[in-house]
């Protein structure tokens, strides 16, 4: 981008010289009795209204070719901010989480249950979906309730006794809350 900026001024530069070169009148008067000249400047009136649109393309080339050069130096800046401070090292889940992913990805409710564990389902990871994010995007049905089961006796440990255990959710889930509190009083589970 900076080198098409830089040729379109330097050819709007090119434009000005040969039009002032032809609107430009010297004239030099040499009066009787005088040692020194008189120099005047003049225009042509065909060429004037050239002379200043010229004028006028050569400086807003000029400024167009001043802003993307400090807009392209400014970005080089925030380039190499951005590469120096990019971690290359991606964290990788535990063996728990990714056994029990599998799990959801292969739709067995089973393994589902096998892998739910505590340790697997504290995890906290900004960068992946979480097991139930995950089950419902898959929708199938008997692994959302496996895991979500699973969820809510984890979750009843970790509750004070007397206090309501919240139901997990995810922002995939396409069922409502109704309908899941069905499937766990299905599963044999209680509130």
């Amino acid at each position: 981008m900076r080198t098409v900026a830089a040729l379109i001024m330097a050819s709007s530069f090119v434009a000005l010289v040969w039009v002032l070169h032809e609107a430009v009148i010297i004239s030099v008067d040499y009066p009787p009795g005088l040692t020194n000249p008189t120099i005047r400047f003049g225009f042509h009136p065909e060429l004037r209204d050239m002379l200043f649109a010229m004028l006028l393309v050569s400086a807003v080339s000029a400024y167009c070719f001043a802003m993307i050069s400090w807009t392209e130096q400014k970005l080089a800046e925030m380039r190499s901010l951005i590469d120096t401070h990019r971690t290359t090292a991606r964290v990788r889940q535990p063996a728990a989480v990714r056994r029990l992913k599998d799990a959801i990805r292969s739709g067995d409710p089973d393994a589902v249950r096998k892998y739910a564990k505590q340790a697997a389902l504290e995890v906290v990871d900004d960068h992946s979906l979480t097991p139930l994010e995950l089950a419902d995007l898959y929708e199938n049905q008997p692994v959302v309730d496996a895991l979500r089961a699973a969820m809510m006796k984890h979750a009843r440990y970790r509750t004070p006794p007397g206090q309501p255990v919240a139901t997990p959710s995810s922002e995939f889930a396409l069922r409502k809350s109704d309908d899941s509190q069905k499937s766990f009083r299905r599963a044999g589970l209680k509130r």
